[in-house]
């Protein structure tokens, strides 16, 4: 701990002016060169590193960090601020919209060993500042380095280890990467953190639904780089697309290749995995025509259609950054669904239609999926749940009208 300490003091306070300044510029290529030639003389190697994705859904998206060599005696040093403590209380605070994440610095050698077990291939760009950025990159991550500025509040669309790093380049290149990535991107939030979670259709399912329309504007190039690949993509581009900094970036080197890199997108789309489980949920039984399975199927439906309204309001609530609020999912996943069964059974007794009931409560699922084709309802994930809903609701209802049902038991009979 001791000898880092003192190779972050030799990497950061280095006198970083002794960079040679560079000659008149002419064409690309001696641009290039001139910009290589002035960081090499300065006291350390800037690389920007990218860590494509792992197996666990906490690196599902891969990862990007900023690597420090000497070149006095060749020591790198890799500032990581996707860093976290996983207490009792990480949980919580991350539903919450308030995870603590910090920036950590270690070796390289401890860092490329960390994903060498994940088999996670590491990339890396050099970035070739010119004396004055780099004495001011130094400052930056000098001054995070302390107690105090360590921590900070993770967003993982908006304040991320990936867009740190990606804001503090376009700032450091005079916001010309930001201007060339302001085109559109052609996506939106969701549909690229759904992209990286094929392979798990649980936590593809739980993103869908808790985020709202917010994730489904679209956004651009720029805004899409929260996923470290797109970054990485982008400084690629960036640099071959002769802009007025393009000679500061290096071509990316492969630094670590896996034998067998991770899948990370598997070619079923998980939204089929767990709509061919709902299927089977409610339509077996119907067709099996058991009352057992039916009785199973609708408890099933009320449990998880109230834990899901559940969820969805406290996120709202506790969350306030944005993604979570006024979430349309709310219309199917309502907490009133525990009153069905009672609602059904008092229409019955009253009227003798308890399709009444089944009425009432499919009403806010066909409105919103009438406000969704009309597209006064943007949210990708409604058509995906209200297709669900529909068809556990009609898969209800046609049990309730087939007289086997577990509200048709307690039908009156008149005159009895």
């Amino acid at each position: 701990m001791k000898s880092t300490s003192i190779l972050i003091c030799a990497l950061l306070l280095c006198p970083v002016l002794l960079y040679a300044q560079a000659p008149e510029q002419s064409g690309p290529e001696q641009k290039k060169e001139e910009a290589r030639q002035a960081s090499e003389s300065g006291p350390f190697r800037i690389e920007l590193l990218t860590v494509l994705p792992g197996k666990e859904i906490y690196n599902a998206w891969g990862h990007t960090a900023l690597r420090l060599t000497s070149r006095r005696d060749g020591q790198s040093l890799v500032f990581d601020y996707g860093t976290f403590t996983f207490d009792r209380y990480f949980v919580l605070r991350f539903l919450s919209g308030d995870p603590v994440y910090y920036l950590a610095v270690r070796t390289y050698e401890q860092t490329q060993a960390y994903y060498e077990k994940q088999k996670r291939a590491i990339y890396a760009q050099e970035i070739y500042l010119p004396p004055q950025k780099a004495q001011e990159l130094a400052a930056f991550l000098q001054n995070n380095m302390r107690p105090e500025n360590r921590a900070y509040r993770y967003d993982h669309y908006l304040n991320n280890c990936t867009t740190i790093y990606r804001d503090l380049l376009d700032r450091l290149l005079g916001g010309d990467p930001g201007e060339f990535w302001s085109r559109p991107g052609g996506t939106t939030f969701r549909k690229e953190s759904l992209a990286y979670v094929q392979r798990m259709p649980f936590f593809h399912f739980g993103i869908d639904l808790i985020i709202n329309g917010r994730a489904d504007r679209a956004i651009s190039f720029k805004e899409a780089q929260f996923v470290p690949q797109l970054l990485l993509q982008g400084l690629e581009e960036y640099r071959l697309a002769n802009r007025p900094q393009s000679h500061l970036i290096g071509e990316v080197k492969t630094l670590y290749a896996p034998d067998e890199a991770v899948v990370f997108d598997s070619g079923s789309p998980a939204r089929i995995i767990y709509l061919s489980i709902f299927v089977v949920i409610f339509l077996l039984p119907l067709l099996l025509h058991s009352e057992v399975f039916q009785r199973i199927s609708l408890r099933i439906w009320i449990v998880m259609a109230s834990a899901f309204s559940v969820l969805l309001l406290s996120l709202w609530v506790l969350n306030s950054d944005g993604f979570f609020q006024h979430n349309a999912n709310l219309f199917f996943f309502h907490p009133f669904w525990p009153f069905f069964v009672y609602l059904r059974r008092k229409f019955q007794q009253i009227s003798g239609r308890g399709w009444w009931a089944d009425l009432l409560f499919l009403a806010p699922t066909l409105l919103v999926t009438i406000l969704y084709v009309l597209d006064i309802i943007v949210e990708q994930s409604i058509g995906t749940f209200s297709m669900m809903s529909l068809f556990a609701q009609l898969c209800l209802a046609a049990q309730g009208a087939s007289g086997s049902g577990p509200a048709s038991r307690n039908r009156e009979s008149p005159g009895s």
